[in-house]
């Protein structure tokens, strides 16, 4: 299951796939000392699919998926995906200049397909599910 993170304005990005509680402590450890970040304590409690993990700085968190389709707080992604679909726009719109035979104004059909395909790869490529998204 993937283990995120949430950092102090509420953003949330992947850090790895962890198949038990071991694995989460090491690759959390690994983030702590990659951050220069000494951890005194480690604080649990599970909710909405996660155990989550506050490691004392207050405002940043861990979270680790514990069922097969846990609940995300509304919104969290919202930033992410708007940036990952406005790179799938200009990745078909890019890929529509170097073919030539597209028309970026007229071919709209041509462009949503790129883009969706974009979108769903960029995605994948970021660990989160794109159907997540309003873009899907």
């Amino acid at each position: 299951m993937m283990l995120w993170f949430e950092d102090s304005w509420g953003q949330w990005r992947p850090i790895c796939q962890c198949a038990n509680k071991i694995d989460v402590g090491i690759a959390i450890q690994r983030f702590l000392d990659e951050h220069n970040f000494k951890s005194y304590y480690i604080r649990t409690w599970d909710s909405d699919g996660f155990r989550h993990y506050d490691v004392g700085s207050h405002t940043e968190f861990f979270h680790w998926e514990i069922s097969s389709n846990p609940k995300f707080p509304e919104g969290v992604f919202d930033v992410k995906f708007e940036a990952l679909w406005n790179e799938a726009v200009e990745w078909a719109e890019q890929r529509a200049r170097e073919e030539g035979d597209v028309d970026i104004d007229t071919d709209y059909e041509i462009l949503e397909k790129w883009e969706e395909e974009n979108f769903i790869f960029l995605c994948e490529r970021e660990g989160l599910d794109p159907h997540l998204s309003k873009y899907m």
